[in-house]
């Protein structure tokens, strides 16, 4: 049979609308740009909105501890904490791109690759520590100072660890696996290739989402997830970003 719902359903002057029922609350607003935003109201707080924009879906997620998450047309992921004007873009590599106030860039990578932007140059530096310097405007490369590299092996474990002195940490383990500790502590886990060619990455930091990285080895589109409380799913081109929400205050 049927179950009977009873609700409270309100039309503003704006053309917008809501629906509560117990206490969920969700609704639909126009914005003043023209595009159109379906926006719930989790139990915990937690707050989604989706916007379609130029025939482009952006979907939001503002946590009650501050923390807000993006996923974008194309998959990547952006994450930013309130009152903290800088903010991190998760890329279909599972690199992470943290963008600062005054327009300087980090990209940090899942091999311990890591690259500095500002002032029109780029400093690449490689998971052994070499680096060369591009200018952007012009082309110009330029071979910088190694930075000093320790490689630990362990005959045990049969892991090998590369601690560069800049504070990134990379550790190989004899399955393929690797773990990459960045000297703003994010974590990136790469699980090795399976017989299907398929690759997972873990993106880990305290202070933000932790993201699964699906990599198919097969260029398809998977049907996507519904989104629920503790996950989001996008699919893009067989590439799978899964976002875990943090559940605390």
């Amino acid at each position: 049979g049927f179950i009977s719902i009873s609700f409270l359903f309100t039309i503003f002057s704006s053309f917008s609308s809501f629906v509560y029922k117990d206490d969920l609350i969700f609704g639909i607003r126009k914005n003043d740009d023209e595009s159109k935003e379906f926006w719930y109201h989790y139990p915990n707080n937690t707050c989604l909105t989706v916007d379609y924009l130029n025939n482009e879906t952006f979907v939001n997620f503002a946590l009650p501890n501050g923390l807000n998450v993006q996923i974008l047309p194309k998959g990547e992921i952006a994450q930013k904490l309130i009152n903290n004007p800088n903010h991190r873009i998760i890329t279909s590599k599972a690199s992470i791109i943290n963008c600062f106030e005054d327009g300087s860039r980090h990209i940090l990578y899942s091999n311990g690759n890591f690259c500095s932007i500002a002032n029109g140059k780029a400093i690449n530096t490689n998971n052994k520590g070499f680096r060369i310097e591009k200018d952007l405007s012009t082309g110009e490369l330029t071979p910088l100072d190694p930075i000093p590299i320790t490689i630990q092996s362990d005959t045990d474990s049969q892991t090998k660890t590369l601690i560069r002195e800049d504070g990134v940490i990379t550790i190989k383990y004899p399955d393929n696996t690797s773990l990459t500790i960045h000297n703003d502590h994010t974590k990136i886990y790469t699980y090795a290739q399976d017989t299907n060619g398929n690759v997972q990455y873990i993106l880990e930091h305290n202070d933000f989402a932790t993201v699964n990285v699906f990599v198919s080895g097969e260029k398809r589109i998977y049907e996507n997830k519904p989104i629920i409380t503790e996950l989001a799913q996008k699919s893009i081109d067989g590439i799978v970003y899964q976002v875990l929400l943090p559940d605390k205050n």
